[in-house]
């Protein structure tokens, strides 16, 4: 007979197993792994620096523990195509998808796509390769593969979870759109074609995304307390959000403040930073433009079909003012065409608060996931974060307010990375793809990659987990991105089309129908390129707003990235890394100096290595026909003409790895060398009293060669390579004002050009000793000054601060007449400026 002590010793025996029990089950030899993939997400996160309005705080939190890729990219710009490809882990050559709609995808079910008659009837996807090879129970909610009805891979006839055959252990699906909809329909918001509205925040409760949310605390809540419910098994949760895919009905406690509820206010207080590049910004931040609004974009109407790729143009926004019962009057004393000009950005301001506010809305209900990982310290330790989005979005730039297209706003997506068990705060510029993440998971849950039934690998992408270890890890593999067009026989729905980005530099290929109507004629069709050199670090071109690709400089780049292209040598491949090392000195580089050169070669896991004999060392230059061969160079610049030497800023230099005997360029790099003391930059630039409080840059010019260029007000850089609109200032007295441009072959070349702006005299404004007459005027304006000196100057400013007139008085007169026949009723701002004084005033222009 067991002694009550006996007994006692054995009732905490089995509570000891018992509590082992439990915490053997949660925490496994497996991570978990939590994966959020939300629809139509750009980079407009922060720590992407795409737009600094949007506040993402939570999922920051990720951010701060894990690794931030800022050159992910979607295999396709589109929804279905993106997320066959990375959840099968095969690129669209492969699984054939490349469309959202028409015969190519219809919502059939997920396997229908790989069939014998299409050679790729055999596949994986990521959660059932977790749940059956890797001991995972698999959770999915809402939108992960593309359809929710047929395309989900999931078994409803079994009813034992665990016993259930396909991808998922457990489905959760629910719609919002009969309570949402309604709602934001009935504030009638947006233009027609894209749709958003500040709904009512007690609706927030039912939507999608928040009920999905609360599907994921519920479960984990579960798992902690009950992990046999789950299997006994590491769990993969894969959620899908819906926003911020349009219709964006919000609720309005996500939207900033600057969104415009009223036109007709008067006057109207505009949603975006006005007058451009005005610091700090009074708005919201515009995607940016080139010096001439959507100027990108109609230099492509010359070379490329690609501007008929995207699927909705900006039409709708132009047209919105149009359309409206009466003009809102905006401000007093504006031309309509200012009016309609100022309302039409105002409701693209409004458009992109409202995708902003999808974000922020994600990003609340991300954080309340966090927060209930974090109470459970067992699991939140063990678990394994993503998030990502499965292709970009256009929000205005070069006109398009989709997806579809192959731009890098299209293609380029956020990816967050973090495990929880070892948390690595990084931020990796290496070029990666979706296509990566089925391996990398089978990688860091130390599984085996799954093979085709001959023994190949079937898995199209690379495991980054190297990366997530060291986000310097040398990594070359430029990723290819797919698309067809989405209409049928219309300027390249029959074709393929590919972009391919390395770190460096973004190739875009497109190829024509043909020239026979309604037929895909392979004979005839035309292959066009666009080429971007967006730089290493996105200094370069990173809005793509400079197309090189009919450049003859550029003609190698666009003959070694083709290499990846599907019938390439190289598709999908790692690579050899080489980079010339720059040992020049000099800034610029004069006729008839050696450039000395050499090279550091890596190999595909990022290790030194030394120039293999089996290779060939191929040295080229754009001003000359001269090949140099080997591990090292000197180049002697006479070989180039003089003549050209002295009209040419730079010297491109290529240097290939040439695999000869299988014609293949293993690895490749352009060096770029400054050339002659002309391409030298200068800078000029006339500082202006802009109202009281603020200085206003005129007469900017900057000329030579440079990289780039930064003002310096006093309190440090701002607006890099842009032209700054009214600076506003606490003290403008007196003021230092610098711009610094960067040029050269060495990260010590500047050159700066610097203006001491002082205020004028504050009481001679007071007294207005600027006189306009007649005022209003219809064809010309006098201007009386109390100084009439010699070397006066008069810039003459819209209402909209856009400077329309500019001259120096050459006479002694106190009197300067100045035309205005023709000039468009309205508002002017007049700044008169000499040698000891700055005069304003405003004027009116009637008729």
């Amino acid at each position: 007979m067991k002694t009550p002590l006996a007994l006692l010793n054995n009732f905490f025996l089995c509570l000891l197993l018992l509590l082992g029990m439990r915490l053997n089950s949660q925490t496994t030899d497996k991570p978990n792994i939590l994966f959020v993939i939300s629809d139509d997400l750009n980079d407009y996160l922060e720590g992407y620096d795409a737009n600094i309005n949007t506040l993402t705080p939570n999922l920051n939190l990720v951010r701060e523990n894990g690794t931030v890729f800022l050159n992910a990219y979607a295999s396709a710009p589109i929804c279905a195509p993106s997320r066959t490809s990375f959840l099968s882990g095969k690129d669209l050559a492969y699984t054939q998808v490349y469309k959202n709609s028409d015969n190519d995808y219809k919502c059939m079910e997920f396997s229908d796509n790989f069939t014998a008659a299409e050679g790729n009837e055999v596949y994986f996807t990521l959660p059932q390769y977790l749940k059956d090879s890797l001991g995972y129970y698999t959770y999915n909610l809402n939108k992960v593969f593309h359809c929710q009805n047929n395309y989900i891979e999931f078994d409803e006839l079994t009813a034992d979870p665990c016993a259930k055959s396909g991808a998922w252990n457990k489905y959760f699906n629910y719609n919002d759109s009969s309570i949402i909809q309604p709602a934001g329909l009935a504030m009638g918001e947006g233009v027609p074609g894209y749709d958003w509205a500040p709904i009512n925040d007690t609706l927030e409760k039912y939507m999608t995304d928040y009920i999905a949310t609360d599907s994921v605390i519920n479960f984990i809540n579960t798992y902690a307390v009950s992990p046999d419910s789950m299997c006994n098994k590491p769990f993969m949760i894969m959620l899908g959000y819906k926003k911020p895919h349009a219709s964006q009905y919000i609720p309005e406690k996500y939207f900033l403040p600057e969104y415009v509820k009223d036109f007709y206010s008067v006057p109207l207080d505009l949603p975006f930073n006005f007058p451009a590049n005005s610091y700090p910004p009074n708005g919201i931040n515009l995607p940016p433009q080139p010096d001439t609004p959507f100027a990108d974009l109609e230099a492509l109407f010359i070379n490329t079909i690609s501007p008929l790729m995207v699927k909705k143009f900006d039409t709708n926004f132009i047209k919105w003012p149009e359309n409206l019962p009466t003009l809102p009057e905006v401000a007093p004393m504006l031309t309509e065409e200012d009016r309609i000009n100022l309302l039409q950005w105002s409701k693209r301001a409004n458009a992109i608060i409202s995708y902003i506010a999808a974000i922020q809305f994600i990003d609340a209900q991300f954080g309340k996931i966090y927060t209930t990982l974090l109470s459970h310290p067992e699991i939140m330790n063990n678990t394994i974060i993503i998030f990502i989005g499965d292709n970009g979005y256009g929000l205005g730039e070069k006109r398009h307010w989709s997806k579809y297209g192959l731009w890098d706003t299209d293609v380029r997506i956020p990816m967050l990375i973090a495990d929880m068990r070892n948390p690595n705060p990084q931020i990796c510029n290496r070029t990666v793809s979706l296509l990566d993440l089925f391996p990398t998971l089978v990688d860091i849950t130390g599984g085996t990659m799954p093979n085709f039934p001959d023994g190949t690998p079937y898995l199209d992408g690379k495991s980054i987990y190297p990366l997530l270890q060291n986000a310097d890890t040398i990594w070359n593999r430029p990723v290819l991105s797919s698309t067809k067009k989405e209409l049928v026989y219309d300027f390249g729905d029959c074709f393929p089309h590919y972009s391919i980005r390395d770190e460096r530099f973004h190739l875009i290929t497109y190829r024509t129908n043909g020239a026979i109507v309604d037929v895909c004629d392979s004979a005839t069709s035309v292959l066009e390129y666009e080429l971007y050199e967006l730089g290493v670090n996105r200094e370069t071109d990173p809005y793509e707003w400079n197309n090189l690709a009919y450049k003859p400089e550029f003609a190698p780049v666009i003959q070694y990235l083709n290499q990846w292209l599907p019938d390439g040598p190289l598709y999908l491949q790692k690579t050899y890394t080489l980079q010339i090392q720059n040992t020049i000195s000099e800034c610029v580089i004069e006729y008839g100096q050696d450039i000395n050169l050499q090279f550091n070669l890596f190999d595909t896991i990022g290790t030194p290595l030394a120039p293999p004999d089996s290779y060939i060392y191929r040295w080229t230059n754009n001003l000359s026909d001269d090949t140099l061969f080997g591990t090292s160079i000197n180049f002697p610049t006479y070989l180039i003409d003089n003549t050209l030497f002295s009209a040419s800023k730079e010297l491109f230099i290529y240097l290939e790895m040439v695999d000869t005997f299988n014609n293949i360029i293993c690895a490749f790099d352009l060096s770029k060398i400054q050339i002659n003391s002309g391409s030298i930059p200068e800078i000029h630039f006339t500082p202006v009293q802009y109202g009281t409080n603020a200085i206003l840059i005129e007469d900017f010019t900057i000329t030579g060669n440079y990289v780039g260029y930064y003002w310096d007000f006093g309190f440090g850089p701002i607006l890099h390579n842009s032209i700054p609109g009214p600076v506003y200032l606490d003290d403008i007295s007196s003021v230092n004002i610098t711009c610094t441009a960067s040029y050269g072959n060495t990260d010590s070349c500047y050159i700066a050009a610097q203006e001491l702006f002082i205020e004028n005299d504050t009481q001679n404004l007071l007294q207005n000793n600027l006189h306009i007459f007649p005022n209003p005027a219809t064809n010309f304006i006098n201007i009386y000054c109390d100084k009439p000196i010699s070397g006066n100057t008069y810039s003459i400013y819209d209402a909209i601060g856009n400077l329309i007139h500019s001259s120096v008085s050459m006479s002694n007169d106190a009197l300067e007449q100045i035309n205005i026949q023709g000039w468009p009723m309205g508002m002017y701002h007049i700044v008169v400026r000499n040698q000891d004084t700055i005069f304003t005033d405003n004027f009116i222009v009637a008729r």
